[in-house]
C-alpha cells in the first residue's frame, strides 16, 4: 500500500502532466505535493502583463486555483473547483516570482474548501484565495482506488 505523502506526489505528477494549459501555456510549475497541501510557483514574463504593465489578476488567480487544485487532489480524490473568493492585495511586476501556497482547510464527501496565499520572491503577499472543490466519485490516477478518508 502507497503511504499519503508518495500519493500526494504520484498525484502531483499526473496533474502536471497532465494540465498542458497550467503549465505550457502558463508557464504554472508545481514546487511540491503533499497531502492536503501544495504550491505552485510562476515568474511574472511579458505575456503575463495587462495593459497597465503589472501581472493580469487572471494570472494570478490561474496560479492559486492550480494550487487548490493540486491540494484538493492530493489524496487521489477528484474534483473542480465550484467557487473561489480571491483578494488581490497589491500588484506583481514583471520578473516577479510568484509562489501560490494552498492548504485544504475541510475535507468533505462531496466538497473540499482550501485556501491559498500568493507571495512573491520577497515574501509580499500578493492575493489570497478561498475556493471550494466540487467531487467526484473517481480517483484522479487512472486505474487506481479511491483514496479512502
Amino acid at each position: 500500500m502507497c503511504s499519503a505523502p508518495s500519493v500526494a506526489e504520484a498525484v502531483g505528477a499526473y496533474l502536471a502532466e497532465a494540465d498542458a494549459c497550467v503549465n505550457a501555456l502558463l508557464g504554472i510549475e508545481p514546487a511540491g505535493v503533499s497531502p492536503g497541501r501544495a504550491s505552485c510557483r510562476l515568474t511574472v514574463s511579458e505575456r503575463h502583463l495587462n495593459s497597465h504593465r503589472i501581472c493580469h489578476g487572471g494570472i494570478v488567480f490561474a496560479l492559486a486555483d492550480a494550487a487548490i487544485a493540486y491540494a484538493s487532489c492530493s489524496t487521489n480524490r477528484s474534483g473542480v473547483t465550484l467557487a473561489v473568493t480571491v483578494s488581490f492585495l497589491r500588484p506583481a511586476r514583471l520578473g516577479n516570482v510568484l509562489t501560490a501556497n494552498a492548504e485544504v482547510q475541510a475535507d468533505g464527501r462531496r466538497t473540499s474548501t482550501a485556501t491559498a496565499r500568493v507571495t512573491d520572491q520577497d515574501g509580499q503577499l500578493i492575493a489570497l484565495l478561498q475556493g471550494t472543490s466540487l467531487r467526484f466519485e473517481e480517483p484522479v490516477l487512472p486505474n487506481s482506488p479511491m483514496a479512502t478518508r
